[in-house]
């Protein structure tokens, strides 16, 4: 049984070891600085869908099938009691993130994950989730 704890111990301990991973964890701020790596105009197109990101240095615009949404309105649409927050929780060299709440409850999230030429683009809005693979334009 002591051999067990110790095993227990030992694994908790490796598990909670830093990586060195040189990520950044960024407050909110209710403003966008996309970073430059992920600028640019993204897209996946099919058959039955066109969808595009298009990230300049203070906004997110996700677009399907011509319809826009411009992330960094959200703040300016508090109104009848709601309050409308961006932040971004992880900004790095290869994973971007935007969350979008509503008095402080998650209405949005957003992440660009670099993947050699292309993104891996994920959006989780409620119980709709979709995730591509987006080619720069």
């Amino acid at each position: 049984m002591r051999n067990y704890l110790y095993f227990i111990f030992i694994v908790f301990v490796i598990s909670c070891k830093s990586s060195g991973n040189s990520e950044t964890t960024v407050a909110p701020s209710n403003t966008l600085s996309p970073p430059a790596w992920v600028r640019g105009s993204w897209s996946y197109k099919n058959q039955v869908i066109l969808f595009n990101t298009t990230l300049s240095n203070d906004d997110a615009i996700i677009s399907t099938n011509g319809v826009k949404l411009s992330l960094k309105g959200y703040p300016s649409m508090s109104y009848g009691g709601n309050n409308f927050t961006i932040s971004e929780p992880t900004k790095t060299g290869s994973v971007y993130e935007i969350m979008v709440k509503n008095n402080g409850v998650e209405l949005a999230f957003y992440r660009w994950a670099s993947i050699n030429s292309q993104v891996n683009f994920y959006q989780r809005a409620g119980v709709y989730i979709t995730e591509n693979l987006l080619t720069k334009d």
